[in-house]
């Protein structure tokens, strides 16, 4: 599986080979890139313009800190050929991680481990979205490592009953959250998997006695919860610290606001009022201009305040239409597809003519398309359908199992994952998704395959009639 990874991740590589730019294709990866050098060239956080550095807040540290290490080991100042060789190499191990995950929770379900772990991990090497996000300087693929690893060591923690394990899984969650802002509001779902854990049910002989004993005496568990939030701590703290200290405010990150404001408030008003998202902005501006300046040095604190004060007034319709516009995540990801393969890039995105067009219009767009970009977008779509099919049944499976770490780990956090985003929603944040999608669709695809053998054996032997 690990060969298999990493082969088709190289395809992807290859393609960027010739043109390198190919991974810088949006504002996020230059800056990216901006405070990744500023790491490797100051030692400090910030942007380097016209040999001029600046302290920022805009971004977390977390993916500039991994670009700025291949910087120093290439000594380049812009390694993007290395970037996406390292992101090549960190979705292959990443497969094997997923399989690990697998195997872990089909044990805790009492189900196949070995077929369960194999059909994710195959599932995992041909994720679309995660191979696609290889050949892009976004956080996506880190995030989702930190993401898996997090899973990992909490499912031993728990299995081996160490409080050292446990806080290296909230460590681990810590980083993920560094490379993507993100993962804080997910940090419930971190604390809550320990303290459930005694409670899912259990068929296996060699751990009964031990959860029984747990399920009585849960109370303990609001250790593990503590060393785990513990962990996570320990990583934000120095971040938040030195925010606060430099920026007068314990947060993250200066992009949140400005997405509130520029997404997710301007969509609320947009659907609200049923007005375009760019009459909403421009509402939304001018609003802005009559609301008193913070008195702050954070960065765009003002349009933050003014986004929540807009969401918290209407937070029912927020969180209806933020779901609504959150299922641009699960778009089949033509556009990225396109881009870095430099083949029809400014093509329109087949979805988008399927959304707003008749069906002759969407037949001249794909007989546009070069054979190679039409099957490439068939077997995207079958995937997407695939995976969507058999995460429904794996969840109906878990569920009946009362199997509630894994509820948890492959759709609670999922889900969170691709709802938050909103209207800035598309097909790569569903990257760190996948991981957990194949996992759940690979219980999926395991119990119908035995119900399927189960009805083979009955005709098989069933009595035949005189």
């Amino acid at each position: 599986m690990l060969i298999l990874a990493l082969v088709v991740r190289s395809a992807v590589f290859a393609t960027i080979l010739p043109d390198p730019q190919r991974v810088l294709l949006a504002s996020d990866s230059t800056q990216y890139l901006q405070r990744a050098q500023s790491i490797a060239l100051e030692g400090r956080f910030g942007v380097i313009s016209k040999g001029r550095f600046t302290l920022d807040v805009l971004r977390t540290p977390g993916y500039p800190a991994l670009i700025a290490l291949l910087i120093l080991l290439t000594g380049e100042i812009a390694p993007l050929r290395t970037i996406a060789a390292a992101q090549v190499l960190i979705g292959g191990f990443l497969t094997l991680g997923v399989m690990s995950l697998a195997e872990r929770l089909a044990h805790r379900a009492n189900m196949p481990e070995a077929p369960i772990a194999l059909i994710a991990g195959a599932l995992y090497a041909f994720a679309p979205i995660s191979v696609i996000m290889t050949g892009y300087a976004y956080a996506e693929i880190l995030f989702t490592v930190w993401m898996v690893i997090a899973a990992l060591l909490m499912l031993i923690g728990i299995e081996r009953e160490s409080f050292w394990i446990i806080g290296a899984s909230g460590i681990a969650y810590g980083l993920a959250t560094l490379t993507r802002p993100i993962g804080l509001p997910l940090v419930p779902l971190l604390i809550l998997i320990p303290l459930i854990a005694p409670f899912d049910q259990s068929t296996n002989p060699q751990t009964d006695d031990i959860r029984d004993d747990k399920v009585h005496y849960p109370y303990i568990h609001w250790g593990d919860a503590g060393v785990a939030l513990a962990g996570f701590l320990v990583i934000l703290i120095p971040w938040l610290t030195r925010n606060a200290l430099l920026f007068d405010r314990f947060s993250l990150s200066s992009i949140t606001d400005i997405n509130l404001y520029y997404y997710n408030a301007a969509s609320l008003e947009s659907h609200r009022q049923g007005i375009s998202l760019d009459e909403a902005r421009i509402q939304l501006a001018d609003q802005l201009s009559r609301e008193p300046k913070p008195d702050t040095r954070w960065p765009h604190a003002a349009e933050g305040a003014l986004a929540r004060k807009v969401i918290l007034a209407h937070p029912f319709a927020f969180a209806f239409y933020n779901g609504i516009d959150a299922l641009n995540g699960l778009r089949p990801g033509f556009s990225f597809m396109r881009s870095l393969g430099g083949v029809d890039s400014n093509a329109t995105d087949s979805i988008d003519t399927f959304m707003h067009s008749d069906l002759a219009s969407v037949l001249r767009e794909i007989q546009s398309q070069s054979p190679l970009v039409i099957l490439l977008e068939a077997l995207f779509l079958t995937y997407i359908l695939v995976v969507a099919i058999f995460s429904l049944v794996g969840l109906i499976v878990l569920a009946l199992r009362r199997q509630w770490v894994a509820l948890i780990l492959l759709v609670a956090i999922p889900a969170l994952l691709l709802y938050l985003p909103g209207i800035a929603s598309n097909a790569r944040f569903r990257a760190p998704v996948e991981p957990f999608l194949t996992i759940l669709a690979a219980m999926g695809i395991e119990f119908i395959w035995r119900l399927v053998q189960q009805w083979r054996d009955r005709a098989r032997f069933a009595p035949q009639s005189a």
